[in-house]
């Protein structure tokens, strides 16, 4: 268990795109190109994981896969990670790209924090 996450000052390249991918399941693409651009534009914040788990109703679909175990290690190296993406749909925030990063953080510390993006 590591006391303090490493971080990118900014998303990894690549990000954006991810995420675009992931909305493209739950929004009409006009929507989604909008939202990328309002995530590009947005400040990175800083939260508990364990909120955001809980906030997103993620807590119970935690797993330990290999991603997740890749993650796990990178963090244990004090290897930075690029920053979490967030969508707000609705009242509820949903993890654009990031969640594997998210359950290996969740598994190194419950109350570690997590530099994301959130809109």
């Amino acid at each position: 268990m590591v006391s303090e996450i490493e971080w990118l000052d900014e998303p990894a390249v690549g990000t954006y795109g991810e995420a675009s991918i992931f909305l493209s399941l739950l929004a009409p693409e006009i929507e989604v190109d909008a939202a990328i651009i309002r995530l590009t534009k947005a400040p990175v914040v800083v939260y508990r994981v364990s909120d955001i788990m809980r906030a997103a109703k993620l807590d119970q679909l935690y797993f330990r896969g290999g991603t997740v175990q890749r993650f796990v290690e990178k963090i244990d190296a004090g290897e930075p990670l690029s920053p979490i993406l967030i969508v707000r749909i609705g009242n509820t925030p949903v993890v654009v790209d990031g969640y594997h990063r998210l359950m290996a953080i969740y598994e190194s510390s419950e109350n570690a924090k997590v530099r994301c993006k959130i809109i």
